[in-house]
């Protein structure tokens, strides 16, 4: 151990005072006084118990605190050690005069003391006879020494314990423990896992070696630790209840007292709480002496020969305003012991104004843990000050101070919003718009669902926690399990609290599988098809000097038309970008070279049909009867030889007969007849009756060009004979027989497109004749004229179509 340390011992004849005092837990208090020093420069006396340095020309005060009528009898004595070695050559220890005990005192010191030992004797005290007593046995000092530290250590473990916040009981205990072995630099030793009794036990035996088989829960002892009132009481009973007292050295402190200093005397340890006054309760055991033996406590306290400590700032200086904040610092190995001497702690602002704030050394993070929990202070930069001594303690650098975010702006930046889509594994995101610096924490889960677990997010800054302001915050997101939907990013702050950012999965993308998307050059408005998956999602497309404008989306959001207007500039083989707007994202998808300018459409100009002469039945203009191949002649435009012609009725779905230039089937032929002109042969009973057959060129890269309608697909009856009979059918008609096929499309007969009876049944199949069938019909008689043409209406018509039949 290094000499160069300072001790106050106070040894005190204890009559008790009649007046318990609320803070000695376990036992009683033995006495209250005031040790103050003076400085040799006449500054304003502080208490002897933090004093850093003794020097020669320093006073030490002495005054005692007495309640009511109490009297305080005898004398006290200070007993002096030098702190020089030169000096401890010459005379070891000087006794000061004794004084009444009943008044204040005060002594000059001769020299700069290493040890102050308060001597009170009820009966007088005898200088001399101390001093040879104390001057017998060198080892004395270091056992006191040893005795001093040890005691300290108890005191402040107690403070601890005992002293009330706002949080609950349970934090506060917890929270005690762990700063006292923090401070003290025996976290190793301390089981954050075990109960808080076993922690306490755990400190008090490694400040205490003595005490390792004492164990203050036992049965026997009946002592259970509920509360922090409780466990301060436990505590100050294993210093105060062990018969040998305190260790030190390997030999029992108080045997050596008791035979050294004072025969006949029994030595109690003793320990010091502070008071309201400024003074300290001397606290000491509840149990009686035996007959014929004086009473004697000894109080110590270890004060290090130095001055102010030299300390600067070493790590994250950036603390929140109301909170708790370790600043971590750089300090020498034997200044760090003895920082948490310094007092009056303030943050100095720009203007030189102290504003105190509390302040307390962590050992196992060499930080200072700077209080700011009660302090009134803006956000701002700040010095930080203390007291040491009558001289002061300035901390080399700044610290700044903030005011926590709400997080009220935060969000998501564009492109990471974008990036958030549900099952598309781990994603790198940001959130932007606030200062996220004393972010501890991150956690993702479902808004709305309150069984949805938050799920730890792993997240990183880009200076690193209280490093001063960052705009943004980045994590690691894994989508893979997430469904589409809201959800709040749980942000954890210094303070312990969660803020919300509320942010949002996306489903896929829409996709566009007719990509690019063709326009042809020459057209100053046409609407492009846009195939795909969630076409119903796009919001908008765009494409730099081109008008688009989307149409409704099919109900399965697989098909969309877009209007598309062409600047006059636009030129066969231009390619441009496409920007998608899409619902619930941040900004446009970029589709490079969506957009394909082609040459002119195909196109068909007329169209010229030919039909087999000799019908049975007349057909009316733009007929295409089912059953008998007809032929046209189509004049087109911009055709090559891969066009193709495409059929199918207007009102159809599906994309119809394709036929190409060159191919024939059974159903179709086309042929290129030059310049101009295509040859399309085909058979109309390939579609519906009443189909409107539309007729679209298709070359593979200029698209489809308009619809053209050939004609109306009619499907007629076959008459394969007409017969009158002389059966009468009323009001002076006769039956009519007609044999031939499809007789059903037959609704009425007559003699003139005018006038016709109504057919009265259906058709028969003739036996034998396969699909032949005959149908009876009602016939006026006379005929209008010998071999008069028999007349039909198909159904639904409204005039009657001549026939090659006659009678």
């Amino acid at each position: 151990m290094p000499w160069k340390i300072q001790i106050a011992a106070v040894v005190l004849h204890g009559a008790l005072l009649s007046a318990a005092v609320p803070n000695c837990p376990a036992g009683l208090p033995v006495g209250n006084v005031q040790l103050q020093i003076q400085s040799v420069a006449g500054d304003s006396p502080r208490p002897l118990r933090g004093i850093n340095r003794v020097q020669e020309g320093d006073e030490l005060l002495y005054a005692p605190v007495i309640r009511g009528r109490d009297k305080r009898e005898g004398e006290v004595a200070m007993v002096l050690v030098p702190a020089s070695a030169s000096k401890r050559e010459e005379e070891n220890l000087v006794v000061l005069d004794p004084k009444p005990a009943q008044k204040p005192a005060r002594w000059k010191v001769p020299f700069g003391a290493s040890l102050v030992v308060y001597v009170y004797g009820p009966d007088g005290l005898n200088a001399g006879k101390v001093k040879r007593f104390l001057s017998r046995d060198h080892e004395f000092i270091s056992q006191l020494a040893d005795y001093a530290e040890r005691t300290a250590q108890t005191e402040a473990l107690l403070q601890a314990l005992a002293t009330p916040d706002e949080m609950g009981a349970g934090e506060n205990l917890n929270a005690a423990l762990q700063g006292f072995a923090s401070n003290y630099g025996i976290s190793n030793k301390l089981d954050r896992n075990a109960p808080m009794d076993q922690q306490t036990m755990a400190l008090f035996r490694n400040l205490n070696p003595a005490l390792s088989a004492y164990d203050p829960i036992s049965p026997q002892g009946g002592r259970r630790l509920s509360q922090t009132t409780g466990l301060a009481t436990t505590v100050a009973a294993m210093f105060l209840g062990n018969p040998v007292g305190l260790a030190a050295g390997g030999a029992a402190m108080g045997l050596n007292l008791k035979t050294l200093l004072f025969p006949n005397t029994e030595f109690r340890s003793s320990f010091a709480q502070p008071i309201s006054s400024g003074g300290v309760t001397l606290c000491g055991k509840r149990e009686p002496s035996q007959g014929r033996t004086r009473m004697a406590y000894l109080w110590a306290l270890r004060i290090p020969d130095s001055g102010p400590p030299e300390v600067a700032v070493a790590g994250a200086n950036h603390i929140p305003l109301r909170l708790k904040t370790p600043v971590q610092v750089k300090v020498a190995d034997a200044q760090w012991k003895i920082l948490d001497r310094a007092h009056d702690w303030a943050l100095i602002d720009g203007d030189g104004k102290a504003i105190p704030v509390g302040v307390r050394p962590l050992t196992d993070k060499r930080a200072l843990e700077v209080d700011l929990t009660r302090a009134e202070i803006p956000p701002g930069s700040y010095g930080l000050k203390a007291g040491w001594d009558w001289d002061s303690l300035t901390v080399d650098g700044e610290i700044f101070v903030h005011a926590l975010s709400a997080f009220e702006h935060a969000k998501l930046s564009a492109d990471s919003h974008d990036r958030l889509i549900h099952h598309s594994g781990k994603q790198v995101v940001e959130l932007e718009g606030e200062d996220f610096q004393f972010v501890e924490k991150v956690a993702l889960t479902r808004s709305g669902d309150k069984y949805d677990a938050p799920v730890a997010v792993p997240f990183s800054l880009p200076l690193g926690q209280r490093k001063g302001p960052q705009q943004w915050l980045e994590m690691e997101v894994d989508t893979t399990p997430l469904d589409p939907g809201r959800y709040s990013l749980l942000l954890t702050q210094q303070d312990g609290r969660s803020y919300p950012v509320q942010v949002q999965v996306l489903p896929e993308p829409p996709k566009i599988v007719n990509l690019p998307l063709r326009v042809n050059q020459g057209e100053k408005e046409q609407t492009v098809a846009i195939r795909g998956e969630g076409l119903d999602r796009l919001a908008s497309i765009e494409a730099d000097g081109v008008k688009l404008e989307l149409k409704k989306a099919s109900a399965d959001g697989r098909t969309r038309e877009a209007r598309v207007e062409l600047p006059d500039e636009a030129r066969k083989g231009d390619t441009l970008d496409l920007q998608l707007g899409v619902r619930d994202y941040a900004r446009p998808i970029a589709l490079d070279g969506g957009l394909a300018v082609v040459g002119p459409r195909p196109g068909i100009a007329g169209s010229r049909l030919s039909l087999p002469d000799g019908m049975e039945i007349a057909l009316r203009p733009n007929e295409l009867p089912a059953g008998i191949f007809a032929a046209t002649l189509l004049r087109v435009r911009n055709t090559n030889a891969a066009t193709a012609v495409r059929l199918n009725c207007a009102s159809a779905a599906s994309d119809g007969l394709k036929v190409s230039v060159g191919e024939e089937s059974a159903t179709a032929k086309l042929q290129a007849m030059g310049a101009g002109s295509l040859y399309l042969s085909f058979d109309p009973g390939a579609w519906p009756n009443g189909c409107r057959l539309m007729a679209t060129l298709e070359n593979p890269e200029e698209g489809l060009s308009e619809p053209y309608e050939l004609g109306r697909v009619v499907r007629l009856p076959r008459i394969e004979g007409f017969r009158l009979t002389d059966e009468p059918a009323g009001n002076g008609d006769y039956v009519g027989v007609l044999t031939g096929r499809d007789l059903e499309t037959i609704e009425r007969t007559g003699w003139n497109t005018e006038n016709g009876s109504p057919v009265p049944g259906l058709p028969a199949a003739m036996a034998g004749g396969g699909q032949k069938q005959s149908l009876k019909i009602r016939m006026p008689w006379p005929s209008p004229a010998p071999h008069a043409p028999l007349y039909v209406w198909l159904r639904g018509e409204r005039q009657g179509r001549a026939t090659t039949s006659r009678y």
